[in-house]
């Protein structure tokens, strides 16, 4: 379900409101201009976090693509 912009949504979306909650339990969320800096704040984490799952999909993506050799399936037994 992650894999889709509706899931990247949601999960923003639930990013944020656990973000706030924890700001308000904390104390961080005094005022509108405190929840709207945490609200940046959160937003700019969550899309560095996003970016960076990417990069190592992709990077994992290219390793794999790569063939590993083979030497005929023989197990190290010398050939007679």
């Amino acid at each position: 379900m992650g894999d889709g912009v509706i899931g990247k949504f949601i999960y923003f979306w639930i990013f944020i409101l656990g973000g706030l909650l924890i700001g308000k339990m904390v104390g961080l969320t005094n005022s509108a201009g405190n929840v709207v800096m945490l609200c940046i704040c959160l937003t700019i984490t969550y899309l560095g976090w996003l970016f960076i799952q990417s990069r190592l999909k992709r990077n994992a993506a290219a390793r794999k693509a790569e063939p590993t050799p083979r030497h005929n399936n023989r197990h190290g037994k010398k050939k007679k």
